[in-house]
């Protein structure tokens, strides 16, 4: 089962299905209604062109646990809005885990997102997905995947299960299955705490500053590197902005978890996508949409965490409480919000 039939949900699904080991099942929502009428169109730099396609276990449009399908797996590609109206992931996906029996692949950015899973499903692996891919929707059923697919896997450990081989088996079961289309990279992942405050490095500084610039990464190097080039102008985005915000995440880092990043990991990171793309970071779609954003498990987390363990966080915090003032926007545009009430309430 796969719940979140967005870009990386449906590369998910198509690769799994692609591999001849397995058959999914998605659930749907904003794009729903095209694809149970004409399915997917996916143009994918690893699979080719695609018209028409559905999984073979079918779609949902929402959470139905009618049928009698004992998954294996339960995938989670949703997006991770704790602050959001919605339901929580655990409830997302508590129809379809069976105690003791099914693994939860949680292919979402953040940190922390695994405590809630564990305390809901004591008796299930929970397995972390660090999914390096570039893929978006520009509309409807429509997936334009341009960057190589390369999905990570480990697990969460999870007292409630009695050991850890249990949990590794179903991580390396998963990238079985994922590696089967022999398209795509899928690797195990031993070490989850250090890949994902990798990932963070990338997540919690280029998602929110592209997000709140609307700029992609490229053109954040560029203008940093136009400002570099001119003596009087020094105060550049790239020095000042992006790598501050990386240097408190890897202090964060070795505070919380004792996990090391090296400086010239950062340096890498800078760099990690081609000046020649423009590729727009997922939180910057999510504003250019109007949709929410991941500002909880992506920034909170990081700063709550951070400060927690002493380690002063003043780049990110700041690109924390400005992703906030954008989450605040998305609910009244969803009309979650009344601002005239919040106004007349203002004094009191």
């Amino acid at each position: 089962m796969i719940v979140g039939g967005g870009g990386v949900g449906t590369m998910a699904a198509y690769n799994l299905e692609a591999g001849g080991l397995a058959e999914t099942t998605m659930i749907l929502r904003s794009n729903y209604d095209v694809v149970s009428r004409q399915g997917f169109r996916i143009d994918s730099c690893q699979h080719g062109e695609i018209h028409a396609w559905k999984p073979r276990g079918g779609i949902l449009a929402h959470i139905d646990r009618t049928g009698s399908i004992k998954f294996d797996y339960v995938i989670c590609s949703t997006k991770n809005i704790p602050d959001g109206p919605g339901p929580t992931v655990a409830q997302l996906v508590k129809p379809y885990v069976t105690p003791g029996h099914t693994a939860i692949v949680l292919i979402q950015n953040g940190i922390n997102i695994e405590t809630p899973l564990i305390a809901a499903f004591p008796h299930n692996a929970v397995l972390s997905g660090i999914s390096l891919i570039g893929v978006i929707e520009p509309e409807p059923g429509h997936i334009v995947h341009n960057d190589a697919d390369k999905l990570m896997v480990g697990y969460f450990p999870n007292p409630g299960l009695p050991d850890h081989a249990t949990q590794e088996k179903a991580a390396r079961d998963f990238i079985r299955l994922y590696s089967a289309s022999a398209k795509v990279e899928a690797s195990y992942d031993a070490d989850v705490p250090w890949t994902r405050w990798r990932k963070l490095l990338y997540n919690a500084v280029y998602n929110p500053l592209s997000a709140l610039t609307d700029s992609d990464t490229s053109r954040l190097r560029l203008s940093a590197r136009q400002d570099q080039r001119d003596p009087s102008q020094s105060h550049n985005v790239l020095d000042h902005l992006i790598l501050p915000a990386m240097r408190e995440i890897q202090a964060a880092a070795r505070a919380v978890h004792q996990v090391e990043l090296p400086d010239a990991l950062l340096e890498s990171v800078v760099e990690a996508d081609s000046i020649a793309e423009f590729l727009l970071p997922s939180m910057q779609q999510d504003v250019q949409k109007g949709r929410f954003v991941e500002c909880e498990v992506i920034l909170g987390e990081t700063v709550r965490l951070g400060e927690g363990a002493g380690v002063q966080m003043p780049v990110v915090r700041t690109l924390y409480c400005m992703c906030r003032a954008v989450q605040f926007r998305a609910k009244e545009r969803a009309g979650l919000l009344d601002v005239k009430e919040l106004a007349a309430k203002y004094h009191e």
